[in-house]
Formats: structure tokens, sequence, C-alpha cells
């Protein structure tokens, strides 16, 4: 989770750094030719992390925007979910 404006900034850098990665992996047609599945674990792997990385840019985005006099609701089917919050 994204606590300020620095981690903020810096998860910005990395979302950019994992673009450009992601980028650099998809032109290596010669690693996808050579070694697919090593080549596919890597590309998922970058995937994953960048969209985790840009779900909290989402969610930093959404909770600094918010108007602080309207109450933030969670909703819950199962109280034993309440911790992922």
């Amino acid at each position: 989770m994204i606590k300020n404006e620095k981690e903020y900034k810096f998860t910005q850098e990395l979302v950019g750094e994992f673009d450009k990665s992601l980028a650099s992996l998809e032109r290596d047609e010669a690693r996808k030719k050579n070694d697919p599945d090593g080549w596919e674990l890597i590309r998922g792997s970058l995937q994953c992390h960048l969209d985790k990385l840009k779900a909290e840019v989402a969610e930093y985005k959404r909770l600094t925007s918010h108007d602080l006099h309207t109450p933030i609701v969670l909703k819950l089917d199962d109280i034993n979910d309440f911790p992922k919050f």
C-alpha cells in the first residue's frame, strides 16, 4: 500500500521501469524462440508485478482524491475477509 507522496512517486518510477522491461522482453524474438517457457515465465512475472503496482497507484489516487467529508464504506461478505482490507 502506498502511504505518502514519496512512495507514490517511487511506485510511478517502478511502473515505468517494469513497462520498459516488459517492452524489451516482448522485442526479444531470439529468447522467445530459444526458450519459450522461460520467456513466458519472465513475462508473466513482470506482468504480475506491473499489475500489482498499477493497482496500488489506482488505490492511492482514489484515496487521495476522495472527499474527506464523505465516509469510506467497506462492504464485507464475510467478517473473515476483513484482514484483506
